[in-house]
C-alpha cells in the first residue's frame, strides 16, 4: 500500500465505512523509468507508511476489527522486509569465514522440505494473478532497492522526521533510449558480491579440496539466493494500473 491509500482506507473504515473490491481498473498511472527514480519512490512510500503507522496507532483505531488491524499492520511490516534480504545475502560469508550456519541442512533435505513449498507458492501466485505479474522480476527489484529502503524505513522508525521536508515527485513520462549501469544505486549489492566471492576463495584456500564440504556450502548458498530472490509477495503493480475499492456508508 502506498501512503495516501493506507491513511485514507484505515480512517474511512475506522469511521464505519465498508470497503468493497471492484474487479475493474478504475485508474492508471505512469511508473518510474529509471532505477534512481524507482528507489526514490520506494524510499518515499516506505517512510510514508511508517509515518502513518506512528500517527494513527492501533490503539487510536478502536473501531477496526482484529483482521483489519492485522492487514494494515502487515502492509507496514512489508517495508522492513529489505533487511532480511540483506541478511540472507550475508549468510554465505558468515558460514565460509566464521563457520556460522544460518541453516543446518543438507542439499537433499533442502530439496525435500523447501522445494515443494516454493513450487506450490509459485503456482498459487500465478493462478491468483492470472500470470500477469512475474514474482521473480519483482523480487529482483526489491533486492536492488533493499539497502536504500531499509535505511530510510529504520531511520523514519527510530527518529522523528524533519519538519517541512521538501516533497520530491517521481519524474515520469520521459523515455530514455540510452542504456547504462546505475553504479550509484548498486554499490551495496556489488560490495556484498565481492565479500561473498572473497569468502569462497578464503574457504577453498583454508581447506584441502578433498575435504571441502561442497554439499553444505551449496545448500546454504542455494537457499540464501533463492529465498532472497523468490520467497516474497508482489506488492506492486508493474503495469502502473491500480485496482481501487469503493467505500460506502453502512
Amino acid at each position: 500500500m502506498i501512503t495516501e491509500d493506507m491513511a485514507t482506507g484505515l480512517l474511512l473504515q475506522n469511521n464505519g465505512w465498508q470497503g468493497v473490491f471492484v474487479n475493474e481498473a478504475l485508474a492508471s498511472g505512469l511508473s518510474p523509468e529509471t532505477l534512481a527514480d524507482y528507489v526514490k519512490q520506494r524510499d518515499r512510500w516506505g517512510r510514508g507508511n511508517v509515518q502513518v503507522a506512528k500517527k494513527y496507532t492501533l490503539e487510536k483505531l478502536k473501531n477496526l476489527s482484529f483482521i483489519q488491524k492485522w492487514f494494515y499492520l502487515d502492509g507496514v511490516l512489508y517495508w522492513y522486509s529489505g533487511m532480511y534480504k540483506l541478511i540472507y545475502l550475508l549468510c554465505p560469508f558468515l558460514y565460509l569465514v566464521f563457520n556460522i550456519s544460518s541453516l543446518k541442512t543438507m542439499l537433499a533435505q533442502l530439496v525435500i522440505f523447501w522445494l515443494p513449498a516454493f513450487l506450490s507458492g509459485s503456482l498459487m501466485y500465478k493462478s491468483v494473478t492470472r500470470k500477469k505479474y512475474n514474482s521473480f522480476i519483482n523480487n529482483i527489484y526489491e533486492l536492488v532497492t533493499a539497502p536504500q529502503v531499509s535505511w530510510a524505513v529504520w531511520k523514519e522508525t527510530l527518529f522523528s522526521p524533519k519538519k517541512n521536508k521538501k516533497f520530491h515527485v517521481t519524474i515520469k513520462g520521459i523515455q530514455g533510449e540510452k542504456s547504462y549501469f546505475d553504479w550509484r544505486n548498486c554499490k551495496i549489492q556489488i560490495l556484498l558480491l565481492g565479500v561473498n566471492c572473497f569468502a569462497l576463495i578464503y574457504y577453498i584456500w583454508q581447506l584441502d579440496l578433498g575435504q571441502l564440504q561442497w554439499w553444505n556450502v551449496l545448500s546454504i548458498n542455494i537457499y540464501s539466493i533463492l529465498h532472497s530472490s523468490f520467497n516474497d509477495r508482489d506488492r506492486d503493480d508493474p503495469d502502473g494500473k491500480y485496482r481501487r475499492c469503493c467505500f460506502f456508508k453502512r
